[in-house]
């Protein structure tokens, strides 16, 4: 198991701000810096709005096939959020 990801930023309990470390890493040769940051607000009747951001900058070959890249980040959004209903028993 790796541990490529290090805090960046927290204002727990609203915000955490992390980076994936990519060099020595399998995504090196596609990734130049790569961050995620999930963020919670209050959304009326005690119901809360998740914001999932993921800011990826790629390298190499990768700068030319933007679509593959943004196709990986929507399918690890997809799974964070996932991952995060079923954690709070709620329904994606």
């Amino acid at each position: 198991m790796r541990a490529d990801y290090s805090l960046v930023e927290a204002e727990e309990p609203e915000r955490l701000r992390w980076r994936h470390e990519v060099e020595e890493s399998p995504f090196e040769r596609l990734l130049a810096e790569s961050t995620t940051e999930i963020a919670l607000s209050s959304e009326g009747e005690g119901g809360t709005r998740v914001r999932l951001t993921l800011d990826q900058r790629p390298r190499g070959w990768a700068r030319f096939s933007p679509f593959q890249l943004r196709a990986a980040a929507r399918r690890q959004a997809e799974t964070a959020l996932e991952g995060l209903a079923e954690l709070l028993g709620d329904e994606p």
